[in-house]
């Protein structure tokens, strides 16, 4: 009898084990299957965004603001056709430190159109590694959340600068701005959500919000988990982003 219910043991214990397995798998299966509806519903969206329409729309805007004397309508139309012709043309995902820098440039204008000159780029670079390869569009989100949450209550004077330098075997750049900075409990949790890689909850403040958290996630991959970001700040001083990974010139085909 004393057998008859171990054996009952173990054949309950095999069963749930299955079951687990089969539930575990159904579930992966059903991830996989959303993961590929999202792909192919993003596919089919930037199907239907032709580049070249766009491109040439700016550059019709440009000529006409050109012709009418409206310089400030010019130099938007084409900061926005440089900024959308890196964004989303080239089928690479990596890019050269250069063109990372380019793209900076054009996107800052643009805000700057926006909130009408509330701050200044200055950025602060080493031609030596102009070649430096990282994934595209890292750095745009870094200066993206600077002058959207750093800079939110300036009115005028906002600094954003950006430094690269090469420490030994490593490139370090650091997006910096003079805004109002962290608390260091707002700090804490925000340097865990980029740790874990962890959306911000909904409501919660945070300085530079999702995208930081995905840059680092994406050097993470590309190169190590050695490597990413980390964040400093000071309450009404500012806030520095420093990103570190390994130098790798890019070559050219």
């Amino acid at each position: 009898m004393k057998k008859l219910v171990i054996m009952s043991r173990k054949k309950l214990d095999q069963l749930i084990e299955q079951k687990v397995s089969q539930a575990l798998e159904k579930e992966k299966q059903d991830f996989e299957r959303e993961i590929l509806i999202k792909q192919a519903n993003l596919a089919t969206l930037q199907s239907q965004i032709n580049p070249h329409f766009l491109y040439n729309t700016l550059e019709c805007i440009r000529g006409i603001a050109l012709m009418e004397n409206q310089e400030n309508i010019a130099n938007i139309a084409l900061s926005l056709s440089q900024y959308f012709r890196y964004s989303i043309s080239g089928k690479s995902d990596i890019a050269s430190l250069q063109d990372e820098l380019s793209n900076v440039r054009a996107y800052a204008k643009i805000q700057n159109y926006r909130f009408q000159n509330r701050f200044v780029l200055e950025i602060i670079d080493d031609e030596s590694v102009a070649n430096a390869m990282l994934p595209k569009l890292t750095l745009q989100p870094i200066v993206e959340n600077a002058i959207l949450h750093g800079l939110a209550n300036t009115v005028s004077g906002g600094v954003v600068s950006l430094r690269v330098s090469k420490v030994g075997a490593d490139l370090v750049i650091v997006v910096s701005d003079n805004g109002c900075g962290m608390t260091p409990d707002e700090l804490a949790v925000l340097t865990q959500e980029i740790t874990a890689g962890t959306v911000p909850k909904e409501g919660a403040r945070s300085h530079t919000g999702i995208g930081i958290s995905n840059v680092n996630r994406r050097l993470r991959l590309y190169f190590s988990p050695e490597y990413g970001i980390s964040v400093y700040s000071c309450p009404n001083v500012g806030t520095d982003v420093e990103l570190r990974i390994p130098y790798h010139p890019l070559e050219k085909h």
